[in-house]
This record gives structure tokens, C-alpha cells and sequence, in this order.
């Protein structure tokens, strides 16, 4: 649900029956009504592995947007080799104010085929849902679809570096899909991911490269390797082109293109049972093809880890850019690549106390930016200085 909706959930499961009702209301931190919203939910488990469902939702008119009636729907099923999951949702929007009626509808579905040691998935995504800007919250990412966020359907493993620069799902206009395929043999892992999205193009049910229509594309490669008993090696690789197209009131617009190519590797050593050393380096080139804006530079990262069992890692790291105009980092008159740039480098110490606590300890300088986890991302401001933090699991 939207955050900031207080209210009730009642949730009921049976082994072939899940049952859900809810109702919240949101108000602004001076206790005016910003939105309600109720709703209900319920699946049924079929023989052969097979599970349907459907729900039903109302939103209020409010501050951020008009009535809004959603009806969606969703099929789930497992044949042998086979997992299938389709979700479709249409909504009603209706304004109180105006004579006018909107329709919106979104579509997400994926497919895994899976053996021995191998396995592919096939992701496809067809957006034109409702979005907001919120008049709350200032900065970062404005366009909010209501109610749940859909499936991103962007690679969940990558390198640092390069997911530093995700495509932010356009919720109110995204056509994608996503290819990937993972295998082991003996002590070798292989995984490959292809991604590509864009705006739609008339009813076009496949993203295209066209500039206007802000495309996307990415390839990432993971190989991994296990020599012998206590070492591991692994070698990633990726590059991406992304585009954001800006429509202009007067017909026009203008583009921010960016290229982007990443190589790293991982190393693994086990000392002994109790300690073991990892260190890891990557390298970006990104490219600026934006027009007037040509330019390229190279980026780095360095990490070395020292674990001891259970409970205490110890983590040094050094991160560079040739962006002379990134803030938030110390000046670097001799370049690693080339040239001067900027660099963040830190130390941080994570100890686990009982299993449910950590305490972690860091020092130096952290690098601001966008943070993604799995497609979901946050803006993270650049830090120096000391932090101390402590979580607590119950």
C-alpha cells in the first residue's frame, strides 16, 4: 500500500484458500486527509499445482489523484519443468471534478525453465499505469504509481559499479523484457542477463531503440570458479546504453545518452576455518553521447576483506572517479587510469554480537548517489566522518 496509510488488515488462509481485506486512511503531518483506501483479495489453490486470484481496490479522490477503481487478476502454475506467474491489473480513474473517465492497465508476466544444474528465465513487462508526483516529498523519484509498486523486471545481480546507473522503471509508459540464463558444471557457475526496455510505440508489444521513445538495453556476464578447496574466483563483465527523452512544451526535446562498460573480479581465500581473505576490483568506462555533452571517463573500485568466523569483518575500500565535478569526494591529482580525478576511501568494521545484534564502525568517506537493491533504489547523500550503527533482529 501507499506508506503512510494507517488502518486494518485482516488476512485468513486455508491450505487452498487465501482470503485479504483492508481499509487506511493517510493524513498529512498536520492531520488534514490526504487518502483512503479499501479493498479485498482472495486466491484459490487448483489440483496440478495451480493457483488463481483476484481483487478489487478503491481509492478516494484526494490530493495526489481522482477516484481511482482497480480490478486486477493473476495465475500462477507449475508443469514439470515449468513455472509460469502472469499478474494484470486495469484501473478506473474518475474525477469528481470533471466530466472525464481514464483507463490505465498494466501487465507483468514471467517463465522459468529449470533442470540439473541449469536453468532460464523470460520476463516480460507492459506498463501504462496511473502515477503521481507527490507534492510531500521533494527531490529523487517522483513518479509513483498507487497503490503497490510493479515488478521492475531488471537484473537482480550485477556489478557495483555499473548498477550504480540503473533505468528507473517508467511506470506510466514501459514495454520490456529480460532474458537470463544460469548454469554449474563441476566448480564452474556461468549466469547471462539481457535486458532491454523502452516507452511504447503506438500498441507495440516489444521495446524499440528509438531516441524519442527512451530506450534501454544491458548484458551481463558472471563466471565463477572454484579451483580447489579454500579459493574462488570470479569475473563479471556488463554494458548498458541508456537513454532519457524529455519532451518539450513547444513539440521538442532533448536527450541524456549514456554508454556504459564495466570489467571486474572477485578473489577468494580461505586461510584456514576460521579466516579468510576476499579482494575485489572493477573498472567502468561510461560514455556521454548526450548531444553537446560528448565525453567519456573511467571509474574504480577496490575492496579488501578480512573475515574471521562467526562473528567479525573487517573492510577496507577506495573508490575513484574521473568526474572532476562529482562532490562529495577528495581531489586525486595522479590518476589510476588517467588524469585527475576524485576518490572516496573508507574503512568499516561489522561485529555480530549473539547472532539477533550488529554493531558496525565506519570511517572515512562514502559516496553519494543512487543505491539499488533487486530494482528498488534510494538516494544516498555523500558522507565523511565517523558512523556507528546497531541493529537489533527479533
Amino acid at each position: 500500500l501507499d506508506t503512510g496509510i494507517e488502518g486494518i488488515l485482516i488476512e485468513s488462509n486455508t491450505d487452498k484458500m487465501d482470503v485479504a481485506v483492508f481499509r487506511g486512511v493517510e493524513s498529512d503531518t498536520s492531520g488534514n486527509f490526504r487518502e483512503a483506501a479499501e479493498g479485498a483479495y482472495v486466491s484459490y489453490f487448483f489440483p496440478h499445482n495451480i493457483r488463481m486470484g483476484g481483487s478489487i481496490s478503491h481509492l478516494d479522490e484526494g490530493a495526489r489523484h481522482p477516484t481511482i477503481d482497480r480490478i486486477g487478476y493473476e495465475f500462477e502454475g507449475e508443469y514439470g519443468n515449468l513455472n509460469l506467474y502472469t499478474a494484470y491489473v486495469s484501473d478506473k480513474l474518475d474525477s469528481l471534478n470533471s466530466d472525464w473517465v481514464r483507463y490505465h492497465n498494466g501487465f507483468y508476466s514471467t517463465a522459468t525453465f529449470f533442470g540439473t544444474g541449469w536453468g532460464i528465465l523470460a520476463e516480460y513487462k507492459n506498463y501504462e499505469l496511473f502515477t503521481y508526483n507527490d507534492p510531500g516529498i521533494i527531490g529523487g523519484v517522483t513518479d509513483y504509481p498507487s497503490l503497490q509498486y510493479p515488478a521492475t523486471g531488471v537484473p537482480e545481480a550485477t556489478m557495483y559499479l555499473l548498477d550504480r546507473h540503473p533505468r528507473l522503471a517508467h511506470y506510466y509508459d514501459d514495454l520490456g523484457f529480460q532474458l537470463e540464463g544460469t548454469a554449474t558444471y563441476q566448480n564452474w557457475g556461468l549466469s547471462l542477463n539481457y535486458n532491454q526496455s523502452s516507452d511504447h510505440d503506438d500498441n507495440a508489444l516489444l521495446p524499440q531503440m528509438k531516441e524519442e521513445l527512451s530506450p534501454y538495453r544491458a548484458f551481463f556476464a558472471h563466471v565463477e570458479h572454484d579451483p580447489w578447496e579454500g579459493n574462488r574466483f570470479v569475473v563479471l563483465g556488463g554494458w548498458s546504453e541508456n537513454v532519457e527523452f524529455t519532451r518539450l512544451a513547444n513539440g521538442g526535446g532533448y536527450s541524456l545518452w549514456f554508454q556504459r562498460f564495466g570489467l571486474g573480479g572477485v578473489y577468494d581465500y580461505k586461510i584456514d576455518d576460521a579466516n579468510s581473505l576476499e579482494a575485489e576490483i572493477q573498472l567502468m568506462k561510461e560514455t556521454d553521447k548526450s548531444p553537446g555533452r560528448e565525453d567519456e571517463h573511467w571509474e574504480e573500485y577496490l575492496a579488501l576483506s578480512w573475515s574471521r568466523s562467526p562473528n567479525l569483518i573487517v573492510t577496507g575500500l577506495l573508490e575513484r572517479t574521473e568526474d572532476i565535478n562529482e562532490a562529495g569526494a577528495k581531489d586525486w591529482k595522479a590518476g589510476i587510469i588517467g588524469g585527475a580525478g576524485k576518490y572516496w576511501s573508507s574503512l568499516e568494521v561489522a561485529l555480530d554480537i549473539y547472532e539477533r545484534h550488529q554493531m558496525r564502525l565506519f570511517y572515512g568517506y562514502e559516496r553519494g548517489g543512487l543505491r539499488c537493491t533487486g530494482g528498488v533504489c534510494r538516494q544516498v547523500n555523500p558522507f565523511k566522518g565517523v558512523k556507528i550503527t546497531f541493529t537489533s533482529s527479533f
